[in-house]
């Protein structure tokens, strides 16, 4: 029995093909070669990226790794809150997707509330999370504010609002 793919009535030349390709393989070592985003090596997030159809500039290798993990998910249920926690969730861990019912607000509209108690709080951060919400969110609903809670060294809370107005709330907790 032949380890051969190709079909029995295959011409010669398409099995010398195969033979030469099988042997070439053969020499390289395909061991590390993964299309897991959270495993592969970093030169394939790129690639990958383009092979889902997904736009990962200005990402840090741990957030492209988050978001291509997430993509195919966000995708299927894109529209959805969960799609919108997902693709949020790849920038900062603990996000909640507040619909306006949920807190009488108007209706298509939404509010993220994130607690970034690991990472650091940016404009740049929250710009790329309202780039990937844009992307898993219906296009009839609207992202109203960003809240965020963020916890420096145990000492500070902040919650700030940042879609349209900038309003900074920061009260001292104590340790």
């Amino acid at each position: 029995m032949s380890n051969s793919l190709l079909p029995v009535n295959e011409s010669q030349e398409q099995r010398d093909l195969e033979n030469i390709t099988l042997n070439t393989l053969s020499k390289f070592d395909t061991s590390n070669l993964t299309i897991n985003p959270l495993k592969c090596d970093v030169s394939l997030l790129p690639h990958l990226a383009l092979l889902l159809d997904v736009n990962i500039d200005g990402f840090d290798e741990e957030e492209q790794r988050l978001y291509l993990k997430n993509a195919r998910e966000i995708k299927k249920y894109a529209g959805t809150v969960y799609a919108v926690r997902m693709a949020a969730n790849s920038i900062f861990d603990d996000v909640k997707v507040l619909q306006w019912f949920d807190y009488g607000g108007v209706p298509n509209k939404f509010k993220l509330d994130i607690s970034a108690y690991d990472k650091p709080v940016s404009i740049a951060n929250v710009n790329k999370v309202k780039k990937l919400v844009e992307t898993a969110k219906r296009k009839s609903s609207h992202l109203e504010s960003i809240d965020l809670s963020y916890k420096n060294r145990g000492e500070q809370n902040i919650s700030c609002g940042a879609v349209g107005e900038v309003s900074c709330i920061a009260t001292q907790v104590g340790v």
